[in-house]
């Protein structure tokens, strides 16, 4: 994990506002894979799971509205998952039996890097790959 990297620009593929609902973590992962374009399908798998482990962490532990934005910046693909929580997540080491903590050790395993930078409503917490 890297801390305070900003690489925010790049063009813009997709901005989304994320309301506090359980539904938007499949309507982020349907909108991201309508933007992807041609990639191979364990690429394409890798960055919505990504997506989707991101968005359900801000649903569950930040606080609304949370926005979602896709950056492409030459070969780089970033994604970025801002809230008003100030917490950064954390990567842990569960039970075999727990059912849920594993989303960030996910996120971990498939991105080339990732991090979280403060902002001044909260942090953002982004993914990089290069697909």
């Amino acid at each position: 994990m890297t801390e305070q990297t900003d690489r925010s620009s790049g063009t813009v593929l997709l901005e989304l506002r994320l309301r506090a609902d359980q539904r938007m973590p499949s309507e982020a992962r349907h909108a991201t894979d309508e933007v992807l374009g041609s990639l191979d399908d364990g690429t394409r798998q890798s960055i919505l799971l990504i997506v989707t482990e991101l968005v359900t962490n801000a649903v569950l532990h930040g606080d609304a509205p949370a926005s979602l934005r896709l950056l492409r910046a030459g070969e780089l693909l970033r994604i970025e998952v801002g809230d008003s929580n100030r917490t950064p997540p954390v990567l842990r080491d569960p039970a075999p039996d727990q059912q849920n903590g594993r989303g960030m050790l996910l996120i971990s395993a498939m991105a080339d890097d990732w991090g979280v930078s403060e902002t001044p409503d909260g942090k953002i917490v982004w993914a990089e790959l290069r697909p």
